[in-house]
């Protein structure tokens, strides 16, 4: 149907610094805005910039304990969804992840993206001028376009040229062959053109293999770890007709046989000190039951981000193991971490076995969890 058809400009930044500026004067003309990023260290730091600049923008991404993230979720699609006025979308700011891309239905009338695979920047712009709203809706001037945060795509671009200008994405999207195609197609076609014109830019992409030097080595490791997911997966699927007695090991813990492609990743509980001393679960609602209230306190990370930090520190140690005990046996093996309350957010330690090394970990529910210094995990 015609009310289906778009074409999306893109729009270039070719440093952080012109997307913090897009963001900015956006959000004073009275335009509501979204800028995603691919890691959640580069969301937090965006946010920080932001805040320096007079704005207080949302912070949303996968490292809130479930609980905070569906207050979260529900808040953004109060500003941003398909019932928000004008006036709550006014001049609001959303720093987000991919977890904005799918599943929500949500618009926002200027979208800043940092560099992705062509599909995962058609799923983003998706989310800009969604909605059929009064042109009375709109700021003055306001244009639907798509500003795409990235390095040119040269013909003979260095080692670094993903990590230049988006520091981190080289984590998240391993193959820079398929970033770098991607910028190619949309510096050639300067937009995105649903739906017509979105099998070339897919194709052009994924049916193509050109690959400047300097970034074939990043391919081949793509292709690698392909072919040793799919051995993986292989190596763990289950065989049903033979029930649980004849393959017992299978059938057990999404942390000792995960389930998912990408980095290995693990649910930590946060576990909160009360006034009087007392450990529990992060969220403390009433009317829930002690196990809902434990798997709403659960936050996923990736373990290269702990590291092998998984202890809790030797002063909770027995009231862990007794908060422990009330679990289920699939539960057991998930890591807590202890959380004290300190300058308006709440900050604990995780041990490594066998070493006086320890990872700080603190957490804040409008933050999310951030862990030492390191930056590098997506979503």
């Amino acid at each position: 149907p015609e009310w289906s058809k778009r074409s999306v400009p893109i729009q270039w930044l070719r440093d952080s610094n012109e997307a913090v500026n897009v963001v900015v004067d956006a959000a004073h003309t009275g335009a509501c805005v979204v800028w995603i990023r691919n890691t959640v260290g580069s969301c937090m730091s965006a946010a920080a910039t932001l805040a320096e600049r007079g704005l207080e923008p949302l912070i949303f991404h996968s490292r809130f304990a479930a609980v905070d993230r569906q207050r979260i979720e529900a808040h953004v699609l109060e500003r941003f969804g398909p019932l928000s006025k004008q006036t709550e979308r006014a001049g609001r700011v959303l720093i987000a992840t991919q977890v904005v891309e799918q599943s929500l239905d949500l618009d926002f009338d200027v979208m800043i993206t940092d560099v992705a695979p062509i599909d995962l920047l058609v799923q983003r712009a998706g989310r800009l001028w969604r909605h059929h709203r009064a042109e009375s809706e709109r700021p003055p001037g306001c244009e639907r376009q798509l500003h795409v945060l990235s390095a040119p795509a040269d013909r003979e671009p260095d080692a670094t040229w993903v990590s230049s200008v988006c520091d981190g994405t080289q984590y998240v999207y391993r193959d820079a062959g398929i970033l770098w195609r991607t910028v190619r197609i949309l510096e050639d076609r300067g937009e995105i053109a649903s739906p017509e014109g979105l099998r070339t830019l897919i194709e052009s992409v994924y049916g193509e293999s050109e690959v400047p030097a300097a970034l074939q080595s990043s391919a081949d490791r793509a292709q690698g770890e392909a072919y040793s997911a799919e051995a993986l997966g292989r190596q763990n699927v289950l065989k049903e007709a033979s029930g649980y007695d004849g393959m017992a090991d299978i059938w057990s813990s999404d942390v000792r046989f995960p389930t998912r492609l990408g980095d290995a990743t693990i649910p930590l509980r946060l576990a909160k000190v009360s006034a009087n001393g007392v450990l529990g679960p992060w969220c403390d609602d009433p009317s829930n039951d002690a196990i809902r209230n434990w798997s709403l306190s659960e936050v996923i990370v990736r373990h290269s981000l702990l590291g092998k930090a998984y202890l809790v520190p030797t002063k909770w140690v027995v009231e862990a193991n007794v908060l422990r005990a009330a679990w289920t046996i699939y539960e057991r093996d998930l890591p807590i971490v202890v959380l004290a309350p300190r300058n308006g957010s709440f900050e604990g330690v995780l041990c490594r076995e066998g070493s006086d090394h320890t990872t700080s970990i603190r957490y804040s529910a409008h933050r999310g969890l951030e862990v030492g210094h390191k930056t590098t995990d997506s979503g």
